[in-house]
């Protein structure tokens, strides 16, 4: 619940990976996306997301604590 005026965001459903650039190490996603998911989108191209935080966390959440 948001105080002091704030608005709550519900992200969850922005979970797909929508492009991965192996050449540039580069993953464009939406928030909701987990690190593990990631890691399947990436397996192919022989790269991986190694930042572990825990408990399938997502990559927006990640960010949003400065994980």
């Amino acid at each position: 619940m948001p105080i002091a005026r704030g608005i709550s965001l519900d992200v969850g459903r922005m979970n797909r990976v929508l492009e991965v650039a192996a050449d540039d190490f580069l993953a464009v996603v939406q928030p909701a996306v987990t690190y593990p998911q990631l890691n399947r989108s990436l397996r192919a191209s022989g790269l991986f997301f190694p930042v572990d935080p825990g408990a399938e966390a997502s990559l927006g959440g990640m960010a949003s604590t400065n994980a």
